[in-house]
């Protein structure tokens, strides 16, 4: 490392020279000032030259000469005088010498131990997350933080250690693919690949998409005949052979935006139908706290359970907190 030291110390002598050179075989500076750097076990040097003059470079030990005149001096030399009178200087001229030279040392140490302290802050504090719902083109109202704290205690949650995550900040647009959408729609994957999600609530086009791509549970695994049957008018269903042949067309990169879906909410007319969904947009609950894209229009919200979901009892007390 040493070594390496050595040579660009050289490489900068000479940069230097390169600079100030005239015609003549002295090299005076046009800059008053500048700066040499030399490395040594023990010491930094870093001196500020002014009005003289490079005489030359002796050797590999990097002995430099300074000269004014009839008068040389070895820079350790006028080094060790600097050294010599800092010792003497008063509390202020220490203080602006050390500034001068550790600055960037101080102000990185600083930085690093603010950002040491975040982080350990952050691993401190960290919550499990006991439900994690994904809304997609979802507004908050004002009353979403007042909804949020009400689940948490509807399930008797600890949350002090727990916390229930409401992310509404995927927006997709199904007939545009913008950045906005290209990047939620990323997000969505990556966190359903991960298993971080339990559930998808979402306006009735934007589930569709998921829906027929097999993303959902089958309801009649997770809820009883009886809750079965108490939702049953509310039920999201797909083709389960439109799913197959998507499945297929898109395996040998077929269009299947030319697909045509029958009615979600009419499975005899589906040869296979598989209920992925339930219709929540007449749960006031729900709805005094959250704005679904097409509400206003009388458009379906639908709440969809991810077939890799790892809070299903909690995510069955949501469901249950949403229809009081």
């Amino acid at each position: 490392m040493t070594s390496y030291l050595y040579i660009f110390s050289v490489f900068m002598i000479y940069q230097l020279v390169l600079c100030c050179k005239k015609d003549s075989h002295e090299f005076p500076c046009k800059r008053p000032h500048f700066m040499i750097f030399l490395e040594s076990r023990k010491i930094r040097f870093i001196d500020i030259i002014q009005g003289k003059h490079y005489d030359k470079v002796d050797g590999p030990n990097l002995k430099i000469m300074i000269g004014k005149g009839d008068t040389q001096m070895a820079v350790m030399d006028e080094f060790k005088e600097e050294r010599e009178a800092l010792k003497n200087g008063t509390p202020k001229q220490k203080l602006q010498y050390f500034w001068d030279y550790y600055k960037w040392h101080v102000i990185g140490t600083v930085a690093a131990v603010a950002i040491l302290i975040s982080f350990i802050y952050q691993i401190v504090t960290r919550k499990d997350v006991m439900f994690y719902a994904a809304m997609v083109n979802v507004v908050p109202l004002e009353t979403a933080e007042e909804f949020n704290a009400g689940y948490l205690e509807f399930t008797g949650t600890d949350t002090s250690e727990f916390e229930a995550m409401f992310d509404n900040t995927m927006t997709i647009n199904d007939n545009s693919m913008d950045e906005g959408t290209m990047s939620s729609v990323q997000k969505l994957a990556v966190y359903t690949a991960a298993g971080d999600l339990d559930v998808l609530i979402t306006n009735a086009d934007t589930f569709a998409s998921y829906a027929n791509n097999d993303q959902f549970h089958d309801l009649r695994d997770i809820f009883t005949p009886d809750q079965f049957d108490e939702y049953a008018d509310l039920i999201y269903y797909v083709d389960w052979d439109m799913v197959e042949l998507r499945d297929e067309m898109s395996s040998k990169l077929e269009d299947t935006s030319v697909l045509e879906y029958p009615d979600p909410f009419a499975p005899d007319q589906m040869n296979r139908p598989v209920p992925v969904g339930i219709r929540i947009d007449g749960c006031e609950k729900f709805t005094s706290a959250y704005y679904v894209s097409g509400m206003e229009k009388g458009e379906p919200s639908i709440l969809g359970i991810y077939g890799n979901a790892g809070h299903l009892e909690d995510t069955l007390k949501f469901i249950e907190y949403i229809f009081q």
